[in-house]
């Protein structure tokens, strides 16, 4: 297994580069940092909303034959690997049962009828945990299927070129989890083996480091994390991934925040982290419990194309605005850094609330990329509001506890999101980013029967 691990790592990892690359020169091609270079003549805010509202409409063209079987954001990519992680253990309808094997409720047999050969009496069965994914009405492609990789590889493509307000690393696990699964025969390698050394080997560049990429594709929400005996050899990949980045990138890799140290004692950042970490939290739970109903309402727009467009026009928007509000959030969280104890309360409010704005919209009408650095810009910012209000909180300690909390929230995965955040910000705020974490996993856990969760593709 970590033979295996090297060698699928190393090969995801270069895969994963080549991809980043991609989307980097695309990126650059359409956009001067926050400015639009396809526009000439244009105003910079019109400009942008050209820009993003074309971007729209080009990733509706890609989605409008297989816009159901399409995935929308990291959820859909986690759940549809989850299935295909347990596709062994599945147990089709008419199949026998193995004692204390998974089992649906609709294969219990039946109680058996009294001696006197009367009718069964009623019994009365305790509730049974369904141990295995619904089957669907209608066939859907598997993440292994070439057109299935290739179409999600594509949308991440152009997503992330419009300057959707989304990460790479949902289209870069679905492009590993897929690649992982197809070559696990030549491997001899099963489908949870495969899927776990791969992703771990693609994630590992991205996030600057092996351990959050280990982990994301093991935890499962309200189960902590599974699989253990994948975990070393998982690590293996990760860092033989990263490794092959480096080759195909160099110097690629997460950033880390030049984050100055708060100045306060231990017990001092434990009060203030608590408290930005609550308000990261909560402005997450906004972003989260905002996404269902949009994509409810954006989908009464029966055309593919120019549902996508719209969500594109609201981009662009909300960048006119505040151009802050583009892409995943990885490098303009940099920007809150450095202009740290300078915001008022109500621009860093609109920039809140535009953030949100901009990736409700992205994840609602079809745009397709990951939600873990968005939550982290929408935690550093509502964290931030603490410190717009009480000038005297330690700024890092609120932002990164902020971060921290977002992150849980929207991924609902405290220990990959922890993991992750950890390789972003320096040692000495590790302390208020953890005690971040654990106030999102509290705020998760308290607010279980409202908030949204994974549906899978077809189910929102």
């Amino acid at each position: 297994m970590y033979v295996l691990g090297v060698v699928l790592g190393a090969a995801v990892g270069a895969v994963a580069g080549v991809y980043l690359l991609v989307v980097r020169l695309l990126r650059e091609l359409v956009w001067d940092g926050s400015q639009p270079r396809l526009t000439a003549g244009l105003s910079v805010g019109v400009a942008t909303i050209v820009t993003c509202t074309l971007g729209g409409l080009v990733v509706g063209v890609v989605r409008a034959r297989h816009d159901r079987d399409s995935p929308h954001d990291l959820d859909d990519v986690l759940f549809r690997l989850d299935e295909a992680m347990v596709e062994d253990a599945r147990v089709e309808p008419g199949d026998p049962v193995e004692p204390g094997g998974p089992v649906e409720d609709d294969l219990a047999a039946p109680p058996p009828a009294p001696a006197s050969g009367g009718p069964p009496e009623p019994v009365t069965r305790p509730a049974r945990r369904r141990l295995i994914p619904e089957r669907r009405p209608r066939p859907r492609q598997s993440v292994q299927d070439p057109r299935w990789i290739l179409r999600a590889t594509l949308l991440g493509i152009v997503s992330l070129t419009a300057g959707a307000s989304l990460g790479p690393e949902a289209p870069l696990l679905a492009l590993a989890g897929g690649f992982g699964r197809r070559i696990a025969g030549l491997l001899r390698l099963s489908s949870s083996e495969a899927i776990a050394l791969s992703t771990s080997g693609a994630l590992s560049g991205l996030f600057g480091g092996p351990l959050g990429a280990a982990v994301l594709p093991l935890e499962r929400p309200r189960q902590g994390v599974t699989a253990p005996r994948l975990l070393g050899p998982g690590l293996v990949a990760a860092v033989a991934g990263f490794a092959a980045l480096q080759l195909v990138l160099p110097g690629e890799g997460g950033v880390t925040y030049d984050l100055p140290e708060s100045g306060t004692g231990p017990a001092a950042t434990v009060g203030w982290a608590l408290g930005g970490g609550l308000l990261g939290a909560l402005a997450a739970v906004v972003l989260l419990v905002l996404i269902a109903p949009s994509r409810r309402a954006a989908e009464r727009v029966r055309s593919t194309v120019l549902r996508a467009g719209a969500g594109g026009l609201v981009l662009g928007a909300c960048a006119a605005f505040q151009p802050l509000v583009l892409f995943s959030g990885e490098h303009e969280a940099e920007t809150l850094i450095d202009t740290l104890g300078t915001w008022a309360f109500t621009a860093l409010l609109g920039l809140l609330a535009l953030k949100i704005l901009a990736t409700v919209a992205c994840m609602a009408t079809g745009f397709f990329g990951g939600q873990i650095f968005p939550g982290a810009f929408v935690g550093m910012a509502g964290g931030l509001l603490l410190l717009a209000v009480l000038p005297a909180a330690p700024g890092p300690a609120v932002l990164a506890a902020g971060a921290g909390a977002g992150t849980t929230v929207l991924l609902r995965r405290p220990v990959a999101s922890a993991l992750i955040m950890l390789l972003f910000f320096p040692l000495h705020s590790a302390l208020a980013l953890l005690l971040g974490a654990a106030v999102g996993a509290v705020v998760v856990s308290v607010l279980a029967d409202h908030l949204p969760e994974a549906t899978g593709l077809g189910g929102h």
